[in-house]
């Protein structure tokens, strides 16, 4: 929210704090609600037109501080790419666990309606499909904001197995 708006902070506030360890550290939480949390944060931390850092010096050199901070110290990349194929398993129903406690929880409820189970369900996939779109917008804005190589050299083959697997393949015959 109000950080997301001053990217001039970023350094102060995240980067020297080692925050950006934190909450990318968060992208591996077991709850998947929590790590779908974090890559929302991350998007909206990285985004450089929504932050305005775009028509801001100051706050574009917080922004591109940051950036660096999470490719070269936290390791974003890799963590952003091995939760955005977690998520891409459960928007598919492919996921080991569901989305969350809550979820699997209704799921074992046996008082649960089908048609209630039917919306838990809608809502598990829609809040994966939104983390996937986080997960892709934080790696769209790495790159927008100079860390394209960085991306490549450490996630270009489990990029190219995500998106190999999202193709389908009934669209081209």
């Amino acid at each position: 929210g109000l950080l997301a708006a001053a990217p001039e902070w970023y350094d102060a506030a995240l980067v020297k704090t080692r925050g950006t360890r934190t909450l990318v550290g968060l992208l591996e939480h077991e709850n998947a609600d929590v790590a779908a949390s974090a890559c929302s944060v991350l998007h909206d931390l990285t985004d450089p037109e929504g932050s305005g850092a775009a028509d801001d010096t100051s706050a574009y050199r917080g922004l591109a501080r940051l950036a660096t901070a999470l490719v070269e110290e936290a390791e974003a990349v890799e963590l952003v790419v091995a939760a955005l194929a977690r998520f891409d398993d459960e928007a598919r129903g492919e996921g080991a666990s569901s989305t969350s406690a809550g979820s699997r929880n209704r799921k074992k409820n046996t008082t649960t309606t089908t048609k209630s189970a039917a919306v838990a369900d809608e809502e598990d996939d829609e809040t994966a499909s939104t983390a996937v779109h986080d997960a892709l917008g934080v790696l769209e804005h790495l790159c927008d904001l100079g860390h394209a190589d960085a991306i490549g050299a450490r996630a270009a083959r489990p990029l190219t197995a995500f998106l190999a697997r999202r193709v389908d393949r009934a669209a081209f015959d």
